[in-house]
């Protein structure tokens, strides 16, 4: 190609254009986002964050769960084991309260307390991680509802002890119900009989009413025996 020629004239044009061709290519990878290209970037965020919160949550739910059931059978054994070195007989709360005119709060501890010291069927006080998380209610320590039926205890809780229910340990569940104070039942209505459903399903949703029940049986899950 000849300096100065036509055909060299549109060879230079051409290789220009290529040139700022490329250029602009370039800027426009190193330029940053354009705004449509954020927008996307938002929402694909924003669906993985729907997807993400609730199974994360969920996943937390059932941890406690997992939690409670393991502490309640610790409660449990430590109960028998308490019971066979005093003559089968276990006070909870409830009886505590009426033996020794405590108030119901003093009388939660106390019952616990006699599982730590002062032989340590315990190493230490369980609480109700769903307690801890309403934050709310008049329950020092958060601990677990203990509850004994011996035939001297209160009617409410000396029929439990008909069904065979000599004394029953409980979480309120994810759904975080009080134990008194609502219109929900309380786990002497779930264990007389008049409320034996109300007990945590996970097949009715992860966060479902119900109690989370250990009794001398073992885990509660139903029972349709006669109320009492």
């Amino acid at each position: 190609m000849v300096k100065g020629s036509p055909q060299s004239k549109v060879g230079y044009a051409g290789v220009a254009k290529e040139v700022h061709r490329e250029m602009r290519t370039f800027r426009k990878r190193c330029g940053g986002f354009t705004l449509i290209e954020l927008l996307i970037v938002v929402a694909i965020i924003a669906i993985l964050a729907a997807i993400a919160v609730p199974n994360f949550l969920e996943a937390q739910v059932r941890a406690k769960v997992s939690r409670v059931k393991n502490d309640l059978r610790s409660l449990a054994v430590a109960i028998e084991t308490y019971m066979l070195d005093n003559n089968n007989e276990i006070l909870g709360s409830n009886d505590w309260q009426t033996k020794l005119g405590l108030t119901a709060a003093v009388a939660r501890q106390y019952a616990h307390a006699k599982l730590t010291t002062p032989i340590a069927y315990l190493s230490s006080l369980l609480v109700d991680p769903f307690w801890v998380e309403r934050g709310s209610g008049t329950r020092e320590g958060r601990v677990y509802e203990f509850r004994s039926h011996n035939e001297f205890s209160a009617t409410a809780y000396a029929r439990c002890r008909l069904r065979g229910y000599l004394w029953g340990v409980n979480s309120i569940g994810p759904a975080l119900v009080r134990l008194s104070g609502d219109n929900d039942p309380s786990m002497q209505d779930v264990l007389r009989g008049i409320a034996p459903g109300f007990v945590y399903d996970p097949t009715n949703g992860t966060v479902s009413k119900g109690f989370i029940i250990r009794t001398n049986k073992g885990e509660y899950t139903f029972d349709n025996a006669p109320p009492v």
